[in-house]
């Protein structure tokens, strides 16, 4: 049973483990009949702002395997800090894209 599409991002500094944890994520989201799209945000919470999404669905099989073995923050990381303002747009933005599920990966 579909429910709706999910969001994943990478905020912080790139750590040795966080395109392994993106790869965790979109091996199991590829696995789920809940989930529609997994979209990637470009560059955190600074690419949900802007609606800068790629769809990780569509990506070859070989970026899961090459994934796991890169250094850094292959969607790109950001250190914006959310205000209170910013969450009528976010969930404006969960709405427009049907999304119940999001992933934030954060070291």
């Amino acid at each position: 049973m579909l429910i709706g599409n999910a969001l994943v991002g990478q905020s912080g500094g790139p750590t040795s483990v966080i395109n392994n944890s993106l790869a965790g994520v979109i091996k199991e989201v590829s696995c789920s009949e809940r989930i529609g799209k997994l979209l990637g945000m470009h560059y955190g919470v600074y690419g949900l702002m802007h609606e800068d999404f790629i769809d990780l669905g569509a990506q070859s099989k070989s970026l899961l395997h090459e994934l796991r073995k890169t250094p850094g923050a292959v969607l790109g990381s950001s250190r914006h800090e959310l205000s209170d303002d910013d969450f009528p747009k976010i969930l404006s933005i969960f709405k427009k894209i049907q999304l119940p599920f999001s992933f934030f990966n954060r070291r």
